[in-house]
């Protein structure tokens, strides 16, 4: 059965970006769901306190509305990997640490890790990638590294 791939989309984009890397992912099956608040450009997977600080009900809220979204989408028997950036990595490093049992690994594009503590063990034979950007990128006015 081929690999299914759940891309999460940044703060403030959509589906659409999935575009921009939908080569990355070889031969695989990707689908692309839309973040569940809208913005005035675009959509969010959960709001934050303030830059780079999740709002934990926020983050939860999230969580249940992508596992019903893919309890709908996706057959339980495919090997299910998540991909995010920003926002959408962020929502995807917390599925695979809160649901390791439902997902294979993640590829995560300069994605903060939310809401500690974290399971000790989640990620044991787990396919992580995680990169960041460099000292180039910003929100706002703030550096990154």
């Amino acid at each position: 059965m081929m690999d299914t791939v759940i891309f999460l989309h940044g703060r403030g984009q959509g589906p659409e970006k999935l575009a921009t890397v939908q080569s990355a992912f070889g031969s695989a099956y990707v689908l692309a769901p839309t973040g569940g608040i809208e913005l005035p450009r675009g959509h969010t997977w959960f709001e934050n306190v303030r830059t780079g600080v999740a709002e934990p009900d926020s983050v939860r809220a999230a969580e249940q509305r992508l596992l019903r979204w893919l309890d709908n989408h996706v057959n339980p028997d495919q090997t299910v990997w998540l991909a995010g950036f920003s926002n959408g990595g962020a929502l995807a490093a917390h599925l695979l640490i809160h649901h390791p049992q439902r997902f294979h690994g993640a590829a995560l594009f300069s994605s903060p890790i939310v809401l500690p503590p974290w399971p000790a063990g989640s990620l044991k034979g787990k396919s992580v990638f995680y990169a960041y950007g460099d000292a180039s990128d910003t929100i706002g006015d703030q550096h990154f590294l």
